[in-house]
């Protein structure tokens, strides 16, 4: 039986400031995988910022909000590591190439209750750079 996982390049988190060039760029734009199979989606991303790097992903379910999957970060020295949101399962992993400006999601032993939309996105976020108060 074919899954089938819908990927979306809409989301783009701004930077630190509106001049920022701050992107993502995810692919392909869909999947197709047999059960027990494993899937990569790929993101290239821009950042202007002198901080950290900080690359989260997110899943949409049909009819359903976005929720915060994992994330993969630079830590001060150039190292990397990342953490997962509570309950997603080990099957979820992502590498961050920091010096490549790249990220991937890898699911394995995918299962059709993860067809769902995924989203790449930087940081920091308008938000976080109080642009939203």
């Amino acid at each position: 039986m074919d899954l089938l996982l819908l990927l979306c390049t809409v989301l783009g988190i701004i930077g630190s400031s509106f001049e920022d060039q701050d992107s993502v760029t995810q692919w392909p734009a869909a999947l197709h995988a047999q059960e027990d199979q494993s899937v990569t989606i790929h993101c290239n991303f821009t950042h202007s910022a002198s901080s950290n790097i900080y690359l989260q992903w997110y899943r949409q379910d049909q009819g359903e909000r976005v929720k915060y999957i994992l994330q993969r970060y630079t830590l001060p020295g150039g190292a990397e590591d990342g953490n997962k949101a509570p309950g997603v399962e080990d099957r979820f992993s992502a590498l961050l190439e920091s010096q490549n400006k790249y990220t991937y999601l890898n699911i394995s032993g995918i299962q059709m209750r993860d067809s769902a939309v995924f989203y790449c996105a930087l940081r920091p976020t308008v938000k976080e750079a109080g642009l939203n108060s």
